[in-house]
């Protein structure tokens, strides 16, 4: 059986990583096949060999240091031809992961302090017509103002 794993440590809302996650699950075409909080499994949809799908977890863990998220792939082919393909669908992952986070990164307001005021005043005024909740305030002004805070 040919495996491989490879893990890192995100400091960016947990909404953010899955939604990363799930899109490049998505670009790669790989059929989810569970999914909870903690984890995503997914399977190759299109393969050389049908016998011999490569499948993947993606494991969530929140910790002090923001979230750990392992990638954990296996297929039941063995020799090296089987373990290099199996490595590459994993790092193909975390690649396209990252690449999704910077386009979440680069939609991040700027750190001017004229528009985080108007965006602080935008969201009091949500709150204070009733569209949003105190505590929806209280996260969305906490990610304006330090928006790497898991």
């Amino acid at each position: 059986m040919a495996r491989f794993s490879e893990g890192m440590t995100f400091k960016v809302p947990p909404e953010a990583l899955r939604r990363a996650c799930e899109a490049a699950v998505s670009e790669l075409d790989l059929s989810t096949l569970e999914e909870d909080l903690a984890v995503i499994r997914s399977r190759e949809k299109v393969r050389f060999d049908a016998y011999n799908p490569v499948d993947i977890e993606l494991l969530f863990d929140e910790g002090p240091e923001g979230i750990d998220l392992q990638i954990k792939a296996e297929n039941e082919g063995v020799g090296p031809y089987q373990e290099h393909h199996v490595k590459a669908k994993v790092q193909d992952l975390m690649s396209r992961i990252r690449i999704e986070l910077e386009r979440y990164e680069d939609d991040l307001p700027a750190n001017d302090p004229g528009i985080i005021m108007n965006e602080l005043r935008m969201l009091s005024e949500l709150r204070s017509k009733g569209v949003i909740t105190d505590i929806e305030y209280m996260r969305a002004k906490e990610r304006l103002l330090d928006p790497y805070k898991p």
